[in-house]
């Protein structure tokens, strides 16, 4: 892991480029940290609480001292105060600092419930995060969502460890989310578990983007393989993945016939339907799947059918590209002289539709 993450650093060297280091904080730099940081929220310590705090080695992280700062300011019993930071002072970096802190909520906000073990689980199993929504939906019971009075308090404590991207709630670092799981989801199953419990609820969705995003991934990772094939069989659930991107349609199915389930056999009413131009669009993308995860004799089938049907329909834009789709075929098998006459066909169809649009007047081909 060092190693991955020091290869940036040492590219930037290679390079010549300008480096800053950025080194921990000093004593006298943690001590205004800590001051200016409890004084938001009108709270301070003693000056030997304060000196204590501040020559911790520990606390020279600004996460880890944030994070302590937190707890402290959160914590409402002052006489029991600096038991409390001896406490906190025990966890020699923040991944064990956050083991301490998931404890701490567990005592304050779970009462007969799993409250924060169910909710940090979704979060750590959803691939992007959870809105906050769809996390009281999977919360909740009997067809009703988990209500705001139970769930708002846990979120207020957690707030400044969790991060907002667009609406969804992930973790704001790895050291809470390697604490959630190695409690809450340390064995396979229970991570499976996770993923299943998400992907069931991503399943009732209406296709849309969230569902295209996490339902694959999430069958994925629980190595749900009948549930993903049959997934991605569908041409619609499989057009709208590869329209958002086609590199994970290729991922996905990659996956599924290492593990024995066909794309070929998958797609066998696509291959044998007499009408496939009603989705066209869907069929090209079939085309360059096929061709670009190792089955181009079914690619090129395709593009047969619709080399046929564009000539019949005078569709020159379609005809155009499945005979790009064709050539490269071709050229992949070495068959160059076949290949050529079929770009050169191509090209030709290209020149003739950039004249027609300067005849007309298109701004974009006059510019051309």
């Amino acid at each position: 892991t060092e190693q991955i993450r020091s290869r940036p650093l040492e590219e930037l060297k290679r390079r010549d480029w300008p480096t800053l280091t950025v080194e921990p904080l000093n004593q006298s730099e943690c001590k205004v940290f800590l001051k200016d940081y409890l004084k938001q929220y009108v709270k301070e310590l003693d000056t030997v609480q304060t000196e204590r705090i501040a020559a911790a080695r520990q606390t020279s992280n600004p996460l880890y001292l944030r994070a302590l700062l937190e707890e402290l300011r959160l914590f409402g019993k002052y006489e029991e105060l600096d038991k409390k930071i001896t406490y906190y002072l025990e966890a020699q970096n923040p991944y064990e600092l956050y083991k301490k802190v998931v404890v701490r909520w567990e005592e304050d906000y779970e009462e007969d419930n799993d409250l924060v073990g169910e909710s940090m689980s979704l979060i750590w199993a959803a691939r992007r995060g959870l809105s906050e929504g769809e996390l009281l939906d999977v919360l909740g019971k009997d067809g009703e969502p988990l209500p705001q009075t139970v769930w708002s308090p846990l979120f207020l404590a957690a707030e400044g460890s969790l991060v907002n991207c667009s609406g969804l709630l992930n973790f704001f670092h790895d050291y809470l989310r390697d604490a959630v799981k190695d409690k809450y989801l340390s064995t396979e199953e229970k991570q499976k578990e996770a993923h299943v419990i998400l992907a069931d609820y991503f399943e009732k969705k209406e296709l849309g983007i969230r569902k295209v995003d996490e339902l694959p991934c999430q069958l994925s990772q629980a190595m749900q393989w009948q549930r993903l094939y049959n997934l991605m069989s569908s041409l619609d659930f499989f057009k709208a993945v590869w329209t958002a991107e086609q590199f994970e349609a290729k991922a996905y199915w990659a996956m599924l016939e290492n593990n024995s389930l066909s794309i070929v056999d998958a797609y066998q009413p696509v291959l044998k339907s007499s009408n496939l131009y009603e989705n066209k669009n869907s069929v090209w993308y079939l085309t360059k799947l096929f061709a670009d995860i190792g089955h181009p004799s079914e690619a090129f089938s395709l593009c047969e059918y619709l080399v046929k049907y564009c000539r019949e329909i005078g569709d020159n834009n379609g005809l155009q590209t499945s005979l790009g789709g064709q050539a490269l075929i071709l050229r992949g098998w070495g068959r160059l002289d076949e290949a050529m006459e079929l770009l050169k066909e191509q090209e030709r169809i290209c020149v003739e539709n950039l004249e027609t649009k300067k005849v007309w007047g298109h701004p974009l081909a006059a510019k051309h």
